[in-house]
């Protein structure tokens, strides 16, 4: 009744109306605690002082409280979702859940990061903007690259929509992968200087290190002829010898297919 139903009226597999599919109720489950405790974690205890010494005004106190907050909750998130998006995510051989509930994951918490990154820059500029400091700001390294950052991650947001990814597939992924990794990059650069810098050198190791993997991975199997039966319109069945393996797959194991021709 939990981990295995759809969130409701027992449809999973379908696409909805935006061309996306609903996550399970397992999924769903997770996901709303997780957003729950992100919330919690931004809204709770944020006050300001009548007689501030730094910020006199109080809606400078409350942008800059909130707009640090969603910016150091953003980097921890930035973790999570370039951890669940990779092939080798160590998450998947010791839960042994299906790597599609990562990647439901990798969606939504890539989302959240948007939307927490998005505060930051909106309470940012307007504690800016409140304090007379925005013409100064802007013309900073560490400014320009957030901006740089928080661009590519709208870009993302929006192209990341079900229906544009399922259209062309492949024009997807390259141009994610490289928005994936102009956002870092600017968002390493933007946090450097501020002692966050941290969180996107563990982030790069984290993806450098699924990146390696595959290719051990590739290298093991190697190439080989296969004979592809068409089994209907959604089934294509490939036979093809056995190649080097360490030890038998288990139930529920995957694998990934590159066709060269």
């Amino acid at each position: 009744n939990v981990s295995l139903p759809a969130l409701f009226n027992g449809k999973h597999t379908e696409r909805n109306f935006f061309g996306g599919i609903i996550p399970t109720r397992f999924e769903s489950l997770v996901l709303s605690l997780f957003i729950a405790l992100v919330v919690i974690a931004e809204a709770v205890n944020v006050h300001t002082y009548p007689y501030g010494t730094i910020w006199k005004l109080q809606k400078a106190q409350l942008t800059r409280f909130i707009g640090d907050r969603t910016g150091i909750d953003a980097c921890f998130l930035i973790v999570l979702t370039y951890l669940f998006a990779g092939r080798n995510n160590m998450f998947l051989w010791i839960t042994g859940w299906k790597q599609s509930t990562f990647y439901t994951f990798h969606k939504w918490i890539a989302r959240l990061t948007v939307l927490v990154s998005f505060v930051h820059t909106i309470t940012m500029l307007l504690n800016s903007i409140w304090i007379g400091k925005y013409e100064s700001r802007k013309k900073t390294t560490w400014w320009r690259l957030g901006a740089v950052a928080m661009v590519a991650a709208g870009i993302m947001f929006i192209h990341s929509l079900a229906r544009l990814r399922v259209y062309s597939y492949e024009m997807f992924l390259y141009v994610h992968i490289g928005l994936a990794v102009l956002f870092l990059a600017g968002a390493w650069k933007h946090t450097q200087d501020m002692g966050y810098g941290q969180w996107t050198y563990a982030t790069a190791a984290i993806w450098g290190f699924d990146r390696f993997m595959r290719v051990p991975k590739i290298a093991q199997f190697g190439l080989k002829t296969a004979q592809a039966t068409m089994i209907s319109d959604e089934i294509l069945v490939l036979s093809m010898p056995r190649g080097f393996r360490i030890k038998d797959p288990p139930p529920g194991s995957f694998g990934y297919v590159y066709f060269i021709k």
